[in-house]
């Protein structure tokens, strides 16, 4: 199974919020180049974001954009998962325990078609009503639908936004140490 990664995930920042409560917005994008597909079925995989743990997203907002030519889109159709950073427990300081995610392509949002405008932004995520502790996660994007999803004609960028709320669980502050290589951010 391929596994494409965004530049957000080679960066390895696990994106968590400033705040406890306040929305998150991240980015992350994709590059597909003319000629290129992405098979469905789980086949191939798109990991877009690394976030942190106690994190859970509330809003997808998923496009395509055109970066080079005419693209022509075929089946542009997409699941939204995540998938676990690590299979270990996260720790921190503090004693609070994060158990890993189970992994899911579908854990946020099914099979979903871009519309027309080749746009789409998924609302109805359950993820912040969960009570479990979530460890750090990708999320991800495999291709859905009827067939592959190609690109003919030019290069597009798939871009992936994700809104979460900064820790959701109250807990005092993550570390009392900055500038200090034993705890990974």
């Amino acid at each position: 199974m391929p596994i494409f990664d965004s530049f957000m995930v080679t960066k390895n920042i696990r994106q968590r919020g400033l705040y406890s409560g306040k929305e998150q917005t991240v980015s992350s994008r994709v590059r597909v180049a003319a000629g290129g597909s992405l098979v469905t079925g789980g086949a191939d995989v798109l990991r877009m974001l690394p976030v942190g743990e106690d994190q859970r997203p509330f809003r997808l907002t998923a496009m395509i954009k055109a970066v080079s030519g005419t693209p022509v889109l075929t089946n542009p159709s997409f699941s939204f998962g995540i998938s676990p950073i690590s299979a270990s427990n996260v720790t921190r300081p503090d004693g609070s325990v994060y158990t890993p995610v189970t992994a899911s392509a579908t854990r946020l949002a099914g099979s979903t078609a871009m519309g027309t405008d080749e746009m789409v932004t998924i609302t109805e995520i359950d993820s912040v009503t969960d009570a479990s502790n979530w460890g750090p996660f990708f999320v991800t994007m495999t291709p859905s639908g009827a067939g592959a999803f190609s690109v003919a004609g030019g290069d597009v960028d798939i871009i992936l936004e994700v809104v979460f709320l900064g820790e959701i669980h109250e807990a005092p502050p993550l570390y009392t140490e900055f500038n200090n290589t034993k705890y990974k951010n």
